[in-house]
């Protein structure tokens, strides 16, 4: 933990920012140990073993989450770290970009459907679109009966047609090779033009695809303009490329670059947001 917090201290004097307000990088840097914070928003965890899911009841949340039981718990802990904390670096909301009553919403790369079920009842509606079948499953039970959310099976890139999946649990992801499970890829225009709706917030975790997947979204971010809160750690992202892409396609884009990811100190998230948002 100490080495942690110094090995951020350094960056940030490296870098000479704080990559986002002083206060919220004094909350990551000195935070207490998650695993503790976890618990503060943990009610309970039960596996439904014949189900092959596990009920967890997380506070602040509107109903039971379900994730597969092969889900790895103490990631799941951590997960709700970052989703249950404002503060912390890698969440999907800053105050210029926040979820509210009229917006439609993409989770790209929904996994365990955390998000979408911490903000769905804040959006109009809201697409988890996640390419794993067994998070498909669990996200059809956190949602079964709710119309305000929409699951769509499938992996985001910058083409249409089939890929495959290394299935590697909440890290899988897209192959450009010939190993791993066969899957649908979409992208999000065609996703657009086929359901007839446009993502006015687009959260984009899909494991190093970010790039590709901005690129297929070029003609939506161009024409609306949406919210954006996309992860930029991944190895194969750069994000001063994806700032520059995104620039491009909007140029009234305002950016905020957000926290460090150890050991190379790259951001961890990118948000983006039009200047009359």
């Amino acid at each position: 933990m100490i080495r942690r917090r110094l090995e951020l201290i350094r960056q940030t004097i490296k870098h000479r920012s704080f990559r986002g307000s002083p206060w919220v990088w004094a909350a990551n840097v000195f935070c207490p140990p998650w695993r503790w914070l976890a618990e503060q928003k943990i009610i309970s965890i039960r596996e439904c073993s014949a189900l092959g899911i596990v009920r967890v009841m997380i506070r602040g949340a509107s109903h039971a989450l379900y994730v597969p039981s092969s889900h790895d718990i103490e990631m799941l802990r951590q997960i709700i770290v970052e989703q249950c904390y404002w503060w912390h670096w890698h969440g999907y909301e800053l105050p210029e970009t926040r979820i509210g009553f009229g917006d439609v919403v993409f989770d790209c790369g929904a996994a365990e459907g955390l998000f979408t079920l911490l903000h769905h009842t804040r959006a109009t509606h809201t697409y988890a679109i996640e390419p794993l079948p067994a998070y498909q499953s669990a996200l059809e039970k956190t949602f079964q009966g709710r119309s305000d959310v929409t699951v769509l099976p499938c992996a985001l890139s910058d083409f249409v047609g089939t890929g495959r999946l290394f299935n590697r649990g909440i890290s899988s992801a897209l192959s450009d090779g010939q190993e791993g499970a066969e899957v649908c890829v979409d992208t999000i225009d065609h996703v657009c033009e086929t359901l007839h709706v446009h993502p006015t917030f687009i959260k984009a975790d899909v494991e190093g695809s970010e790039q590709a997947l901005l690129r297929g979204a070029a003609t939506t971010i161009r024409r609306y303009g949406p919210r954006l809160a996309v992860t930029c750690y991944h190895e194969t992202n750069d994000c001063s490329e994806m700032v520059s892409f995104l620039t491009s396609l909007v140029p009234d884009y305002k950016f905020s670059l957000v926290g460090y990811e150890l050991p190379d100190g790259k951001p961890i998230m990118l948000h983006a947001w039009k200047t009359e948002s």
